[in-house]
């Protein structure tokens, strides 16, 4: 990353990105006709059925209000187009948050990975060039290196966490969680997951993964491109670090904190 790709300025962008001059939680749409605000909007299910215009976007899927005050039908798509999210919406819930925060994070100069939690929540680590290790990043909660924030301070039951870069793919669950034993045992349809999933075969998916976004990584990236080329050395202190975290020191400054999502 460049020399002023700075933990200094990671924090600043945590705080800049969620607010009303730029990137705002919306759980809800008002209503564009008669201008009711979003309390009056009635959930009314969802579609997958897109218009040309949101298909731009490329929607996972469209949420469908009604509004109790006039009537009028309201979607509200779900987009993933980092384009559609920073130069058109600026809203959304922690999905559309992650796609767009890992873009500005990259354009920033930072490397940045994308981070999905099987618990229903996302978020971005952004690599740290004063540290030398992965930061977690919460652009929904403003929150920079504070991992234990979701087990800790949310009090979730995690299962299990992965981290997607532009050359890699890699399970980070032992970041967030210290009681790893319990997240193994969560990896079950009773917790969200499609079927049993014991330790060997999420480590089988997770190298295979990792392998195809290597070959990704290079056949796209620059000749000589010296981040690919420090990889190997990455991983060895990642897996280092993610080992101990298991017996890290249980909570710092701020990771007991409650959720804030939804605050403008």
């Amino acid at each position: 990353a460049p020399a002023d790709a700075t933990d200094a300025l990671l924090e600043e962008l945590a705080i800049w990105f969620k607010g009303p001059h730029f990137f705002t939680w919306v759980k809800k749409p008002a209503c564009s006709k008669c201008g009711a605000p979003r309390e009056r909007m009635k959930p009314n299910g969802q579609t997958t059925e897109f218009t040309p215009s949101e298909k731009a976007g490329w929607p996972s899927r469209v949420e469908l209000y009604t509004c109790a005050t006039c009537g009028n039908a309201e979607r509200f798509p779900r987009y993933n187009n980092p384009r559609t999210l920073l130069f058109s919406t600026r809203t959304g819930r922690c999905g559309e948050f992650a796609n767009a925060f890992v873009v500005v994070l990259r354009a920033a100069g930072f490397e940045a990975r994308y981070v999905w939690d099987s618990t229903d929540h996302v978020w971005a680590e952004a690599w740290s060039s004063d540290q030398k290790r992965w930061l977690h990043v919460d652009p929904c909660e403003r929150k920079v290196d504070k991992p234990r924030l979701y087990e800790k301070g949310w009090g979730k039951k995690l299962a299990g966490i992965f981290a997607f870069g532009r050359d890699e793919v890699v399970d980070v669950t032992r970041r967030y969680a210290r009681d790893v034993g319990a997240c193994l045992g969560r990896r079950t349809p009773d917790h969200g997951w499609p079927g049993i999933f014991p330790e060997a075969s999420v480590i089988a998916c997770v190298e295979a993964a990792d392998a195809a976004a290597l070959v990704a990584g290079r056949a796209t990236g620059p000749p000589g491109d010296a981040w690919l080329e420090g990889r190997a050395a990455r991983r060895a202190d990642e897996v280092s670090e993610l080992a101990a975290a298991t017996w890290a020191v249980d909570a710092t400054a701020g990771d007991e904190s409650g959720r804030t999502s939804g605050d403008a």
